[in-house]
């Protein structure tokens, strides 16, 4: 499965042998809350996200300053909505609000995935110089970083080997519309 994560949708291929088999589309990205790095004041939430938030009862809101630990917890929810989505996780409510077009026809069989998009790269530049503080962690204005780091602690890259991939197109929109006529995504 090659997981292209953005600013709003991870867009999910299953590939075998260079073949797409099927797509999927989660709403589940870097850009669904924007905060300042410097004050850790949030300046917009998305509907997805306010509910997600608010299920998780985290103290996450518009206009008030965020606490890193809140935001990783929300981060780390979506890696593990993530896992869901490809079966390797018991499947929870809150999947099914963040699924954007359809489902997999059938679950998927998974020998390994690769990761690309936007928040695929900030985790790569953010590894190769591990942040220091939030102006770092969230030097993009909104929570990307974070959940690249999030899913690479999380049981979807524990339980499957994360193979590099060729290519890692930050515009995950793109790579999907080049490769196939269906779009799964919002974006």
């Amino acid at each position: 499965a090659n997981l292209g994560i953005g600013g709003r949708t991870t867009n999910i291929a299953l590939v075998r042998d260079g073949e797409i088999l099927d797509t999927s589309c989660l709403d589940i990205g870097g850009r669904h809350v924007c905060l300042d790095p410097r004050t850790m004041v949030i300046s917009s939430i998305t509907p997805q996200y306010r509910k997600l938030i608010a299920a998780l009862g985290l103290p996450l809101h518009e206009k008030e300053a965020a606490h890193v630990d809140d935001l990783r917890k929300l981060t780390a929810r979506c890696a593990e909505l993530m896992a869901e989505m490809l079966r390797l996780l018991p499947r929870s409510h809150e999947l099914e609000a963040l699924i954007t077009n359809k489902d997999f026809r059938e679950p998927p069989v998974l020998a390994g995935i690769t990761l690309s998009g936007g928040v695929a790269a900030a985790l790569l530049a953010a590894e190769a110089r591990p942040p220091l503080g939030n102006e770092e962690l969230f030097a993009y204005g909104d929570i990307g970083i974070l959940q690249g780091m999030s899913l690479r602690d999380s049981a979807l890259c524990r339980s499957l080997p994360v193979h590099a991939a060729k290519e890692t197109i930050r515009a995950t929109v793109v790579g999907v519309g080049v490769h196939m006529m269906e779009l799964s995504g919002s974006t």
